[in-house]
């Protein structure tokens, strides 16, 4: 049961951002797919990158709170059956992590027009 309860902590912020995503969705007429906000339309590139780069702004917001409660969980099952787990769950996000960080380096004049 406790594990339930620690996995459920560690998704709850991407499960905020599906979620503010999916209300999103249901708001717009024209919309198609999961994610209709993140499609690209393929006739403005300007555009496009805006809503790429918007996109990895929410997810690199979620992914920070992500880290943040993992680390906690994994201080209070130090030395635990769990502690593996919860470090190589903690080694995917901070791959997803440097992954953003390569996004927002290739895109750095984008976050400079957005402003």
């Amino acid at each position: 049961m406790k594990t339930i309860y620690l996995q459920s902590q560690i998704c709850l912020s991407l499960i905020i951002l599906a979620t503010s995503m999916t209300s999103l969705a249901s708001k717009t007429k024209e919309a198609k797919g999961l994610l209709p906000e993140v499609n690209l339309n393929s006739e403005s590139e300007d555009k496009n990158l805006d809503t790429a780069y918007k996109s990895e702004l929410l997810i690199t917001k979620t992914e920070n709170k992500a880290i943040e409660s993992l680390q906690k969980i994994i201080a209070k099952k130090k030395g635990t059956v769990e502690e593996a787990d919860l470090l190589y769950r903690l080694a995917e996000l901070y791959m997803r992590r440097a992954k953003s960080g390569r996004f927002f380096d290739l895109n750095s004049d984008q976050k400079k027009s957005s402003c």
